[in-house]
């Protein structure tokens, strides 16, 4: 969906699920933080860290845009299930954290 011919509403709602991917991202940095400050976390290593990075970054950003161009998805389907996705990812680290911490219930925020 190109920018041009987005309605205002469309471009509220893809905000919206923005901020929440947002929201999401923040709690999953917050799980690794935590497991990088209180566990040999081999995961956190930098090679690790930017190889991995690089190559979701590059896989998943070139098959949305391949979707999207030949209009089997829209943009703000992209978007709702890059949410649900991150939003999956952030409740699996605070069940991480939880059985790190022995069962305390926390919250990623």
């Amino acid at each position: 969906m190109e920018n041009s011919t987005r309605t205002e509403r469309d471009k509220a709602e893809l905000k919206m699920l923005l901020d929440r991917y947002d929201a999401a991202a923040h709690r999953v940095q917050t799980g690794i933080a935590f497991m990088m400050g209180t566990h040999d976390y081999k995961a956190t290593e930098p090679k690790h860290l930017r190889v991995g990075v690089d190559l979701t970054k590059a896989d998943q950003g070139s098959l949305a845009r391949l979707l999207v161009e030949k209009g089997v998805i829209t943009e703000k389907e992209y978007v709702e299930a890059m949410v649900k996705g991150m939003e999956a990812e952030a409740d699996n680290y605070a069940k991480v954290v939880r059985a790190a911490m022995g069962g305390v219930n926390v919250k990623l925020v």
